[in-house]
């Protein structure tokens, strides 16, 4: 199981793949991406030439999870994820985000509550 905070701030890279010469599924995680790569279990990586595009121009990839490197993906904030490997499956599902405490000062909810 992996769980990314529910703000997103710190990332959570992905890779699945299969154990050589097996259908048996296997997972690597990182925080960041060049200890993913640097680990050596994907093999030779390979860009996302569309994804790389984006990166450049926006400053980040736009989509659901995708990075600039193939086969790559990031967990989504605030997402509880499970991987088994024997089946090949991945479920996840929204953690609760956090509530303010008892007695805690509300968010301003009009114009008034901003003076």
């Amino acid at each position: 199981m992996l769980a990314r905070d529910t703000l997103g701030i710190k990332p959570l890279y992905l890779a699945r793949f299969a154990k050589s010469g097996t259908r048996v599924g296997r997972l690597a995680f990182a925080s960041e991406l060049s200890a993913l790569l640097a680990s050596g279990l994907l093999g030779t990586p390979h860009l996302d030439p569309q994804a790389v595009a984006c990166g450049v121009w926006n400053g980040f990839v736009v989509g659901t999870g995708g990075t600039e490197v193939k086969g790559v993906e990031t967990a989504l904030a605030g997402h509880l994820s499970a991987f088994d490997g024997a089946a090949g499956m991945w479920s996840g599902r929204i953690l609760a985000h956090p509530r303010p405490s008892p007695g805690s000062n509300p968010p301003p909810q009009g114009e008034d509550d901003w003076t």
